[in-house]
């Protein structure tokens, strides 16, 4: 079967996150949620097709800090109509640089329960977001992934010491602290 992941969860180009947050609050509905146009008609359109994939990618970065509100009802509607299994995450951090900070802010990140209550939008529990942001790929591009029977798969966690491993050139390429190589950030 050939899948399709449909790269920014098909946010409409413009004025992304204002544009969302107006749609929500236009109060126009769409099977039951605001209608954030493009992204929850393609939610509510993909559910039936289990070979379409919602990547998250810029929508996520330009909003989850800025238009918070409006991250919760994008995170809801895919989790509602697709499912956690049809999820994965993207960082464009060819944008955005070392997506770090994305992966950090979707682990701290919940759907407040005023809006899960209200639009029937799932939890967005730890098992959730290890699939979004790791598992699902893994298995959409069939790397083995350890488990009780292989305990060792290719895709494992990042060691705990992952920076001493790391040689000083790629921290620099990376900009990790103390090795940036920005001379405008360190004047």
């Amino acid at each position: 079967m050939l899948n399709f992941i449909i790269y920014h969860s098909c946010i409409r180009p413009g004025f992304w996150m204002l544009d969302a947050l107006n749609d929500v609050r236009s109060g126009r509905l769409r099977n039951g949620v605001p209608d954030i146009l493009w992204t929850t008609q393609f939610a509510v359109d993909s559910a039936p097709f289990p070979n379409v994939y919602a990547e998250l990618g810029t929508i996520f970065a330009s909003c989850v800090v800025t238009f918070p509100t409006v991250c919760a009802h994008i995170l809801g509607q895919l989790l509602k109509f697709m499912g956690e299994d049809r999820i994965v995450f993207g960082s464009d951090s060819v944008w955005y640089g070392s997506p770090q900070w994305q992966i950090e802010a979707f682990w701290r990140f919940q759907i407040p329960d005023d809006l899960r209550n209200q639009y029937g939008y799932p939890e967005l529990t730890e098992s959730a977001k290890r699939k979004i942001l790791g598992l699902n790929s893994a298995r959409l591009y069939q790397l083995p992934t350890a488990s009780v029977d292989a305990p060792q798969g290719v895709y494992r966690p990042v060691p705990a010491d992952y920076a001493a491993q790391m040689p000083d050139e790629l921290k620099t390429l990376m900009e990790f602290p103390g090795f940036t190589a920005d001379n405008l950030a360190q004047m």
